[in-house]
């Protein structure tokens, strides 16, 4: 319905369709922000129960965090006619990701080598 009243507003008065774009969107980051808490909240049950693997439990939340930021970049880039912009900002995102999830890759390459080795 926002949607609908986002685009007839913006042939009329974009300012007032730029208006509502932004009455729209903050309920919607406080839902997102109220989902994510329950996410965290389950993530440190699940260290409490693993508290041996907190280190991938982190990098876990690390790479989920990349992906949303970079995402919401990236839509944000498009809104604003940038989808070149857009493109260099998903580009980043899969690089921090691959970055931030060096340690995982590490463990899994010793792991395969070790038995290998075996």
């Amino acid at each position: 319905m926002g949607l609908i009243l986002i685009t007839v507003l913006k042939q009329i008065k974009p300012e007032y369709a730029f208006l509502l774009r932004f009455a729209l969107t903050v309920p919607a980051v406080i839902l997102l922000i109220s989902l994510i808490d329950n996410v965290f909240n389950e993530m440190l049950e699940l260290d409490g129960l693993y508290s041996g693997y907190t280190a991938y439990l982190k990098i876990a939340v690390k790479v989920l965090g990349v992906c949303y930021l970079s995402q919401t970049g990236a839509d944000i880039c498009r809104d604003c006619g940038e989808s070149a912009l857009a493109t260099q900002v998903e580009l980043l995102g899969r690089i921090a990701t691959v970055t931030v999830s060096i340690p995982i890759i590490r463990q899994l390459m010793e792991f395969s080598i070790s038995l290998i080795s075996k």
